[in-house]
């Protein structure tokens, strides 16, 4: 259980820094890598490459209707190498890059739309992530990818496909949600342009909106009983939604001293890299990963960070944290789905 869900652990900061940060996992048949240097060695040598996350087998094997997934892994950089991911990674960028700034003033209106949830009487609780951080995420993310998202698509459930442990329904509930992305989408564009907004929302709908949730919990609980204009807010993101990510091995490798070979798996716990001297989260490029899969989509989530942190510092209020509930079932993503707040004098 402690392979499984280490990055769910209460003290897996302390267990990442552990050494040699390298082993071979019975339960979970794979080599687990917390050392921040052995998982740059990673990212960056060819000698390994990401999963394809390839389901047709499955959908042929059991006679079920998974297309729209099945399509959708053609066009995400992240299950590809070599020229196809080229290919890929520069539709994404040019996709993330132009819209940027209309997802990011959309964050902003969204921000101020729900402005007033901290104007009610003290005592009031509410949850947080469905009054605000939900909404207003989602609006910058159908910006960011340019489909207009309608509130009965539960967004957040695609990015499990890059988990391969989820269930047959799990992956059909997925391409139901990707069926109904793709009413969204004019029938006019190109195959290309379709696939590849489906794919920025496959690739954010977690990461973002998770990844801002993390940091906020984390910074306001260095600052308790302050109102939050008076919080540290700091100007990066200190946790991440995405605490690992799977490689495996193509060629005969050395890392940290064991002989890895083809067909091994290898998962980095890239949240590892983000652990102060103190122990405590902080911000740390791997969060984005290193090498040819490193983030494009990492300067718009540090701004959208940024422009939550800046909201934040305007409310007069203070804000005591009752609860947080993360994701049932989730062995990939820190998702919290329900943060549970209270108003205070």
């Amino acid at each position: 259980m402690t392979d499984l869900l280490l990055q769910k652990q209460p003290d897996r900061f302390d267990i990442y820094r552990r050494p040699p940060g390298l082993w071979l996992s019975p339960s979970r048949k794979r080599w687990m890598v917390t050392a921040p240097d052995l998982i740059r060695q990673v990212m960056t040598s060819d000698a390994f490459a990401v999963p394809t996350y390839d389901v047709s087998r499955l959908s042929e094997r059991l006679n079920v209707d998974l297309r729209f997934l099945n399509a959708l892994r053609e066009w995400i950089p992240l299950a590809h190498e070599g020229e196809r991911h080229r290919h890929l990674r520069a539709n994404f960028a040019r996709a993330v890059t132009s819209r940027s700034d209309a997802a990011l003033e959309g964050l902003r209106q969204a921000l101020e739309a729900r402005r007033s949830i901290f104007s009610r009487p003290t005592g009031t609780e509410f949850c947080l992530f469905s009054d605000l951080f939900r909404p207003a995420l989602r609006r910058a993310i159908a910006r960011l990818s340019d489909v207009p998202l309608t509130e009965d698509l539960p967004v957040e459930v695609i990015p499990q496909l890059f988990d391969d442990t989820i269930s047959l329904t799990r992956r059909r509930r997925i391409n139901a949600v990707l069926e109904g992305i793709s009413g969204c989408i004019p029938a006019s564009l190109g195959e290309d342009e379709r696939q590849t907004r489906m794919a920025v929302i496959a690739l954010s709908a977690n990461t973002l909106l998770g990844s801002v949730c993390q940091t906020f919990i984390e910074q306001l609980g260095q600052s308790p009983g302050r109102p939050l204009r008076d919080v540290a807010w700091g100007r990066e993101l200190t946790r991440t939604a995405l605490p690992l990510v799977e490689k495996r091995v193509v060629k005969p490798v050395e890392l940290g001293g064991q002989s890895l070979q083809p067909g091994d798996r290898v998962r980095l716990f890239i949240e590892a890299a983000g652990v102060s001297a103190e122990g405590r989260p902080c911000y740390d490029d791997l969060f984005f990963a290193v090498g040819p899969h490193k983030c494009v989509g990492m300067n718009v989530s540090i701004r959208a960070w940024q422009m939550v942190a800046d909201f934040c510092a305007t409310l007069d209020c203070k804000v005591e944290l009752l609860s947080v509930s993360e994701r049932d079932g989730d062995y990939v993503f820190n998702l919290p789905e329900r943060i549970l707040v209270k108003l205070d004098a």
